[in-house]
């Protein structure tokens, strides 16, 4: 991502949005990695 306009100006304004795009469209996406152990996994008529 380019912080320039196409005159080559700076454009932090334009910049700054497109960032907080892309951290929202991230942060959707994301699915944590979860492990769950359980004693009880697997035999539930032994306990």
């Amino acid at each position: 991502m380019d912080r320039y306009n196409a005159e080559g100006y700076p454009d932090p304004t334009a910049a700054e949005a497109l960032e907080n795009i892309m951290r929202e469209e991230k942060a959707k996406n994301y699915k944590p990695c979860v492990f769950i152990c359980s004693p009880f996994a697997g035999d539930i008529e032994k306990s």
